[in-house]
């Protein structure tokens, strides 16, 4: 299963033939490839012979896609032609219950890398001498009607280059300007990827577990480190879950600006590996994965659990390692990128099954990742932790769903969780609270605080934690309106509800300051370029187009705001002073700092949110291409080139729906 960027699914086609059109051809058993690879990048071909064994009876289908082609086949040591149309071929079986063997030739050759970049989905692979890669989506290798199987590839390249693909390394030699390996995987897997490269070669164990980089030259120096934390990384969710699956994890440095993540491995771009924080943030993601999403199958059918665990295991403890503030501080992020989204792009978290834009992350990683917090704090950390092991030992290599998920929590808890699970994953939104009336009186020697919390919308069943200055209490909601009572020695003069943002919910008022996700996650976002230079038009469009995420609507013939929509404004240093004298309501901020662009958000009283980016010069507009988009939790940015010299949020208010003052 390939994550981060994309998934890839597998899809069965029936020939559209009189002969036999209405049922699907049936689905074949223990499935095994026996694939002998070799790949050229200088002329950039791969000559395949694959020995098939399977159990399957009648019409049988597979799919060699374009740009492969059969040379020969053979079912049962005689020669076959099968029925071709397409990428999809069709031939006969004897009616029994027997193993059959066919045996597979064919070659193909592949789009360089240069080709593959300029249209990634229509080639969806490449071999290059700088680097080769072809997923499973390629179709480089023959489909059956079947969701996993088990495989050994041989692979040789030419010297230089050495090849991998999930699997354990059983042999592997260079002998006469020729590398060779062997990879086999004894267990169920759904898909082959294959890699190559130019690559060094560095490796250890850890209790048992061949750890390896496969690195570019030009990432010399970086593979120790890559491997002390690889290392560091097995042994942690070891010891949380259960033992790594795997014979092996490989770190595979890509020509490409990437991250994917397989059973066995991980692919990412040479210069995001050069990133000093990936091996502490999206390294530790990948290798996680190999337990949920590879090692337990997601029932997509149901709903991707996957991400949003492997979020909330990595992500959301790496930040939790680093204190409370940095947790609390994710937690928040999360609420802000929800406050952001658009009432009509929020989905039920079922309905969730890859990343294909921010709205989908913010409810199938982020959301999913807060349900389990809330989860853990509802059952207690040791339920939560035998929870997620019992999971791993019922569902490991097998398809799960959540309703997988909720009974190893229940039973482990003892709770019935039913309620918990339905009003989370069923539904889309979030609680709407703000404190309704709100009164202190002596009450003896102490204070008595009568409290009203209030919902509107649908009511949830919540634990809230409610803070009077210091002092912490926790408290069940369960409808429209609760109120509470509670008694302080001194009378409080705070009281906050949710103070340290523990509940997936709508922020109130006061507790949203604006930021760039609030415009680049709308959907009615306008764009207004207000410099007429076609180079700086231009590029302008592309920024627009990368940092929203629907298509951009460009506004014109006017830089007079009607704000009752988002805006998305864009200009020179100068175009934005003489648009800011215009609109009186938009001042400048105070705090940005000098520097060849910045961007900020801000939003009027009674108005939508408005994205303003200024840069010196054309120049300056394309060096914010690659950085900008990945700022859209920050209120303001200041570049120098591509370099972010300066970010945050805006102030809070001191007061909102769910802090007030007591009187």
């Amino acid at each position: 299963m390939k994550r981060f960027l994309f998934f890839t699914f597998l899809t069965w086609l029936v020939i559209a033939s009189p002969t036999y059109a209405a049922e699907p051809f049936p689905t074949v058993e223990n499935l095994h490839h026996n694939l002998h690879v070799t790949l050229n990048p200088d002329r950039r071909s791969i000559s395949v012979k694959d020995e098939i064994t399977l159990i399957g009876k009648g019409l049988v289908s597979f799919r060699l896609s374009s740009p492969m082609v059969l040379m020969e086949m053979f079912v049962n040591g005689r020669k076959s032609s099968p029925m071709a149309r397409q990428d999809e071929f069709v031939f006969a079986l004897p009616k029994d219950d027997q193993p059959h063997k066919i045996v597979l030739i064919y070659t193909g050759q592949f789009k360089n890398l240069e080709t593959y970049l300029q249209q990634p989905r229509k080639y969806r692979g490449f071999i290059d001498a700088q680097g080769s890669f072809l997923s499973g989506a390629t179709g480089w290798y023959p489909r059956f009607n079947a969701k996993h199987f088990t495989y050994s590839l041989s692979v040789k390249t030419p010297a230089l280059h050495r090849a991998i693909a999930p699997g354990t390394l059983v042999e592997e030699s260079t002998t006469k300007g020729v590398y060779h390996a062997i990879f086999k995987v004894d267990h169920p897997i759904d898909e082959i990827p294959l890699f190559a490269g130019p690559y060094q070669v560095r490796e250890k164990f850890v209790d048992g577990i061949r750890v390896r980089t496969y690195f570019h030259a030009t990432l010399n120096g970086l593979e120790g480190d890559y491997l002390d934390t690889t290392a560091q990384y097995l042994k942690r969710f070891s010891q949380q879950i259960s033992k790594y699956p795997y014979s092996a994890f490989h770190i595979i440095s890509s020509p490409l600006p990437v991250g994917y993540g397989y059973p066995y491995l991980t692919y990412m771009g040479a210069n995001v590996l050069r990133l000093p924080f990936i091996k502490h943030t999206s390294l530790g993601h990948e290798v996680l994965h190999n337990w949920w999403g590879n090692g337990v199958w997601v029932d997509y059918d149901k709903g991707n659990w996957a991400e949003g665990l492997t979020t909330y295991m990595a992500d959301y403890a790496f930040a939790k390692d680093r204190g409370e503030v940095q947790a609390k501080e994710k937690r928040l992020n999360w609420l802000r990128d929800y406050s952001a989204l658009p009432k009509e792009r929020d989905k039920a978290v079922t309905s969730f099954i890859s990343k294909t834009h921010t709205a989908s992350q913010v409810v199938g990683y982020n959301k999913v990742a807060f349900i389990f917090h809330m989860l853990k704090k509802k059952i207690g950390e040791e339920a939560f932790t035998k929870g997620i092991q019992r999971f791993w030992r019922d569902k490991q290599f097998t398809q799960a769903s959540w309703k997988d998920l909720q009974f190893a929590f229940e039973q482990e808890s003892e709770l019935s969780l039913n309620r918990f699970f339905s009003q989370w994953l069923n539904q889309p939104g979030a609680p709407k609270l703000k404190i309704g009336k709100l009164t202190t009186n002596p009450d003896g020697s102490s204070y008595k605080t009568s409290l009203e919390i209030l919902q509107s919308g649908k009511a949830y069943q919540l634990s809230v934690p409610i803070s009077l200055d210091k002092q912490s209490f926790t408290a069940e909601l369960r409808g429209a309106s609760t109120t509470l009572s509670f008694n302080t020695p001194r009378k409080p003069e705070f009281v906050a509800i949710d103070p340290n943002y523990d509940i997936f919910r709508h922020l109130a008022e006061g507790e949203t300051p604006p930021i760039l996700r609030d415009v680049t996650l709308a959907t009615q976002t306008k764009v207004m370029i207000l410099n007429k230079d076609a180079a700086f038009k231009a590029s302008a469009v592309q920024l627009a187009e990368r940092m929203l995420d629907t298509k951009p609507q460009l506004a014109s013939g006017t830089t007079s705001l009607v704000n009752e929509r988002p805006y998305l404004v864009i200009g020179t240093n100068q175009d934005i002073a003489e648009f800011l004298a215009q609109n009186s309501s938009l001042t400048p901020p105070t705090q940005l700092i000098k520097g060849t662009s910045a961007a900020w958000a801000t939003k009027p009283k009674n108005g939508s949110s408005i994205v303003i980016i200024k840069a010196e010069d054309t120049k300056a507009l394309k060096d914010l291409l690659r950085p900008l988009p990945h700022y859209g939790r920050r209120s303001y940015v200041v570049f120098q080139g591509a370099k972010a010299v300066s970010k945050g949020v805006w102030p809070a208010t001191a007061n909102s729906a769910l802090k007030q003052k007591i009187q």
